[in-house]
């Protein structure tokens, strides 16, 4: 009997938990209590209110017809907790779990997946079919009947809400012409035929350039950002969510941690994103649990962010005098200069 992929990883899990010391399989524990815990903030209202919206809009087309607003588009750095916030809702709404149909059959109301890289129309198109389970035995087949089918077959299998993820490669290196298709298929999915689809595309800003160029679109469109933190204005609420997790989440004390500057430097390592914060404060507390301690300090989140971003002492931003100048996207900038095979080094074949 061929084990289910469920069965692997259950099996899987308890080898590595039967090798593991005592100690090591506490920790394992703390570790996957901590990151369960979904941290809400007043970005969650607000897309509370974007989902309310584009249901409500959806369900107008029982009784009439639904307005032009179909399309809910989510933007915001890389690690500011979009998606987390996205997938988060998506689980808990009732909208979107699997039901029963009258015939017996499962219906997902909701499908979502993560635009492909390197991305084109026809393959975005054959990522849809496959997310939504349909037989895809041959990809022999043009653009448009790609389409064509991904979009009947959401039709067919009863789908009214699509989640892609990552949707700004269909941006990358895609020329201006292409870039108009993909504008003229998202707003094809929106006019299905006698199916009232609702839609959610999630990405970096550079989706937003993208959205600004579609009027069309943009007219047909709800917009939510996840915008950085910065420092003084978010201080207040940074120090609430490293108080949360610290204290009660992980159950360790802050210790001297607990002061303007240490802010500070916590919004600048993490570039002000609100994922990213979330990591490196929970990969400090691990760090503070495998030492044994009970106060998380300054060098745990030293040795955190050291690891995290392969950074040299001089320019880790937890440890160094001259911190506030430090680009932490730039950590691992002296590997990438010195590499003789690297894209930026002086050897580079031409």
């Amino acid at each position: 009997m061929t084990e289910t992929r469920n069965e692997m990883l259950e099996e899987t899990m308890a080898h590595l938990n039967g090798v593991l010391s005592n100690e090591a399989a506490v920790r394992a524990d703390r570790v996957a209590k901590m990151n369960s815990v979904y941290i809400e903030t007043g970005r969650d209202a607000v897309f509370t209110e974007c989902l309310d919206e584009l249901i409500e809009n959806a369900a107008a087309s029982r009784t009439g017809v639904s307005g032009k607003r179909r399309a809910l588009f989510v933007i915001g750095k890389s690690g500011s907790g979009k998606t987390t916030t996205i997938h988060h809702h998506l689980a808990s709404r009732p909208e979107f779990q699997a039901r029963t149909g009258i015939n017996g059959e499962t219906i997902h109301p909701l499908v979502s997946f993560d635009a492909p890289k390197p991305l084109t129309l026809k393959h975005l198109a054959f990522t849809g079919l496959k997310a939504i389970g349909y037989p895809l035995y041959s990809t022999n087949m043009k653009e448009y009947e790609a389409w064509d089918l991904f979009k009947d077959q959401l039709r067919h299998r009863k789908v009214l809400f699509l989640h892609i993820d990552e949707m700004q490669h269909a941006l990358r290196g895609n020329k201006s012409a292409t870039i108009m298709d993909i504008a003229d298929v998202i707003k094809s999915l929106l006019q299905i035929d006698g199916w009232p689809l609702h839609a959610i595309f999630s990405g970096v800003p550079a989706l937003a350039a993208f959205l600004d160029a579609e009027k069309q679109l943009k007219e047909r469109s709800i917009v939510m950002r996840f915008d950085t933190l910065i420092y003084p204005d978010n201080a207040d609420f940074v120090r609430d969510i490293l108080t949360n997790i610290l204290e009660v989440d992980a159950q360790l004390s802050m210790g001297t941690i607990d002061n303007a500057e240490f802010i500070e430097r916590l919004i600048l390592a993490t570039e002000g994103e609100f994922g990213s914060m979330i990591n490196l404060i929970r990969y400090a507390a691990q760090t503070s649990h495998r030492r044994s301690k009970k106060t998380v300090s300054k060098e745990d989140f030293i040795a955190a962010y050291a690891r995290s971003t392969g950074c040299l002492p001089s320019q880790n931003v937890f440890d160094c005098r001259d911190w506030r100048y430090i680009k932490p996207a730039n950590s691992l900038r002296d590997i990438a200069i010195n590499d003789p095979h690297g894209s930026s080094s002086k050897g580079r074949r031409q």
